[in-house]
């Protein structure tokens, strides 16, 4: 009699239990359908911040978000992956401000140089990235950097990390902090090799050529030069910045 009467109360309590369990499963279930369902937690407002060279409308687009969404359920991790697929965006960060509005918060590449490839042009980023490919006839962003080897396929999105292209943007970058860089204009950068990768300029006669990956350095040595001789230098062919402090200039 005792056992029975134990196992009677005990599948009582299981019993209540699973109503338990059972009212707010479906008092859970309700809640959601009517959080899903609700107007008031529907996108009304999507603000974009950061963009300058990209259109509001291109990012919303890409974003695939709509008014229709609600903003409770709203996956942003998949909204902030499909504005990245945009080239030109580096940075994005998606949030909600309740009831109704999404924030979008981007930071933008910037193109700093362009790729000249079998006639066609790509605008780059400091970091190799292609943006955009260039319009024939459209002026070109910084100067032309051509002849890199072993490019492949380009395309925008793409992140280029052949030496040689590397190593021209690095030097552009590192001839961009001296004086000489606020008086010539720099047209073309040949980027033959790593080490030798080769400056025009429209206003001399004579080529830059750098190498050795030290380009800050020899940037450096190149600003002083230029200082003392007050720009100018009696190259008539090239300025060789590749032997250390011995500047080759013929």
């Amino acid at each position: 009699m005792i056992r029975r009467r134990r196992k009677r109360r005990w599948f009582t309590r299981a019993l209540e239990g699973f109503i338990c369990l059972g009212i707010l499963g479906g008092g859970g279930y309700a809640f959601y359908l009517y959080m899903e369902r609700s107007a008031s937690l529907l996108v009304k407002t999507i603000r974009v911040e950061g963009a300058n060279v990209l259109r509001e409308e291109e990012i919303l687009v890409k974003s695939g978000l709509s008014r229709e969404d609600n903003l409770l359920l709203l996956d942003t991790e998949a909204v902030t992956t499909n504005i990245l697929a945009l080239p030109y965006v580096k940075t994005c960060r998606v949030t909600r401000v309740f009831p109704d509005t999404v924030n979008i918060q981007i930071e933008e590449r910037v193109a700093v140089a362009t790729l000249l490839v079998h006639n066609r042009m790509f605008e780059l980023d400091r970091e190799g990235v292609v943006l955009r490919e260039l319009p024939a006839g459209s002026p070109p962003t910084g100067p032309f950097i051509s002849e890199a080897p072993d490019l492949g396929y380009v395309e925008p999105g793409r992140q280029l990390s052949q030496r040689a292209l590397v190593a021209a943007l690095a030097v552009w970058e590192a001839f961009m902090t001296t004086t000489m860089a606020q008086e010539v204009n720099v047209s073309e950068i040949v980027a033959l090799h790593e080490n030798n990768v080769r400056m025009y300029c429209d206003e001399l006669p004579y080529t830059v050529v750098w190498g050795r990956s030290n380009f800050v350095e020899e940037a450096r040595r190149l600003d002083v030069l230029w200082r003392q001789v007050g720009g100018e230098l009696a190259c008539a062919d090239y300025l060789d910045l590749r032997f250390d402090r011995d500047l080759a200039c013929k």
